[in-house]
């Protein structure tokens, strides 16, 4: 069911949105605010791509969203850049 699809999609820019508004008030070495930058970047571009999703109102609309939000690949960037700024603060 769409509706429900599309609602899930809401649910999960509104979890990404706040997780930018957590990361952007958590203070970082130095050496790790690439890191941060980077993650915050990856953050707002999945908030963004599920915000998209959810205003989808066909099921081909839907489908053509998701081929060219490009989310796949900017949840992946998303994990890998929190797995490099978890790396980086072990260092800490």
């Amino acid at each position: 069911n769409l509706t429900c699809v599309t609602k899930e999609d809401g649910k999960a820019a509104s979890a990404f949105n706040t997780f930018s508004s957590q990361l952007a008030n958590a203070s970082v070495p130095a050496g790790a605010a690439t890191d941060k930058a980077r993650l915050a970047a990856s953050a707002a571009a999945a908030t963004q791509g599920f915000t998209r999703l959810s205003k989808a109102v066909t099921g081909s609309q839907y489908q053509s969203t998701l081929a060219n939000s490009g989310l796949p690949q900017v949840l992946d960037a998303f994990e890998q850049d929190l797995t490099a700024l978890i790396k980086q603060l072990q260092t800490y």
